[in-house]
């Protein structure tokens, strides 16, 4: 992770994003590295995604990366209309 010009680590045991762009296939491998150099060993990552499919090829490179998924869905509020979302609790390998 870069912060003006300088590399720096983020070492957590949790990381809860609400707006990773899963959506965008381009940012898979960079948001893959980023949760890699932010976690810890068996950190855990909490992520959204509305059922795009998008989002669960995302799923599927974390597992193919050595990630334990484990999936779940949500009917959450939203502008419109309540809706359901897919969670992916990922938890970094050893």
């Amino acid at each position: 992770m870069e912060v003006q010009g300088k590399e720096i680590g983020l070492l957590a045991e949790w990381l809860v994003e609400e707006r990773v762009r899963m959506y965008d296939r381009a940012l898979h491998a960079p948001l893959l590295k980023v949760l890699e150099r932010a976690l810890l060993p068996s950190g855990i990552a909490l992520l959204a995604d509305p059922w795009r499919d998008a989002g669960w090829e995302f799923a599927d490179k974390l597992l193919a990366s050595g990630w334990m998924l484990a999936l779940d869905s949500r009917v959450v509020p939203a502008q419109q209309k309540p809706r359901e979302v897919l969670l992916i609790h990922a938890v970094r390998s050893e």
